[in-house]
């Protein structure tokens, strides 16, 4: 009984997302992410969702998949896509400069290897009078497994056409120091999984110290996934990330929920305030069985 209701499920699941995406059934939500030296609002992650009218929400995990076997990648990028870049210039002609300059798109490896993927991203652009810089495309390590030189090459046009790309979950499955130098990437967002243990063990503090080290001397951003409190904010302040996304920011949320976010940019440098002037001895820090003082 329980495969059956699987198979039931999904047999509707597949004839319904291809309404989903034609009737505008679909959404996005958004999720801030932070300079961590001023507080500034840097971006803001686009997390696809399906609010299915029996099923209730279902994640992009379970759908996107469904949509690779139905033949609906381009279909369900463009939509993506053009949801995102018309929001941002809604956002823009609302809020002025308030708004960030850039939104982060997640792209599944079949999504990364579309043929026509940069003319899908400019057709989105141009109904919203935006330009590529504004897309910052987010891709896994598992859509560099098959092909390193394919992917970098991808990686190149998009870069080339204006969008800048990040390396998403770094720190889990294929992770490797050693193959960073051959991506042509702009910023790698350490796997939440990696901050697990930050404010108690040593030896995860000098891993994603020494991996901010790398990057930086790369020229590639370093962006923090999954703070949840003040603690690991000090923390990763210190061991040089750049930016950071999580709770304790803000979580993803609907277009219309972000205005107040947006409004009042005071309410957002709180959490970083003071940074610039935090230091961090890493010889003693380091040395000790915790990296942070709650006393600073």
């Amino acid at each position: 009984h329980a495969m059956q209701g699987r198979v039931q499920r999904r047999k509707q699941l597949e004839n319904d997302l291809k309404l989903a995406i034609e009737h505008d059934h679909l959404h996005m939500e958004y999720e801030p992410i932070v300079d961590l030296c001023s507080g500034e609002l840097l971006s803001l992650e686009a997390h696809l969702c399906w609010n299915h009218p029996i099923h209730g929400c279902i994640e992009s995990t379970e759908f996107n998949p469904i949509a690779e076997d139905c033949g609906l990648v381009s279909e369900l990028t463009s939509w993506m896509l053009g949801t995102t870049c018309g929001q941002l210039r809604h956002w823009q002609h609302e809020r002025g400069n308030v708004v960030p300059a850039a939104l982060n798109i997640n792209l599944t490896p079949k999504q990364f290897a579309l043929p026509d993927l940069r003319r899908i991203a400019s057709e989105a652009l141009e109904r919203s009078n935006l330009q590529p810089t504004c897309l910052q495309f987010e891709i896994t390590e598992s859509a560099l497994a098959d092909n390193m030189t394919d992917a970098t090459r991808r990686i190149e046009q998009l870069r080339q056409f204006g969008a800048r790309v990040a390396i998403d979950h770094f720190g889990v499955g294929l992770s490797s120091f050693t193959s960073l130098h051959r991506l042509p990437v702009d910023s790698l967002k350490i796997d939440r999984s990696m901050l697990a243990d930050l404010q108690h063990s040593a030896q995860a503090a000098s891993l994603i110290h020494g991996l901010a080290v790398i990057v930086r001397n790369l020229g590639i951003s370093l962006v923090a996934v999954g703070i949840e409190n003040a603690d690991q904010l000090i923390a990763l302040q210190g061991l040089g990330c750049d930016s950071a996304q999580g709770g304790y920011f803000g979580r993803p949320m609907i277009a219309e929920s972000l205005g107040p976010f947006l409004r009042d940019p005071a309410n957002r440098s709180y959490h970083t305030r003071g940074a610039a002037a935090f230091t961090l001895q890493w010889a003693e820090r380091l040395a000790g069985p915790t990296i942070v003082d709650n006393t600073l």
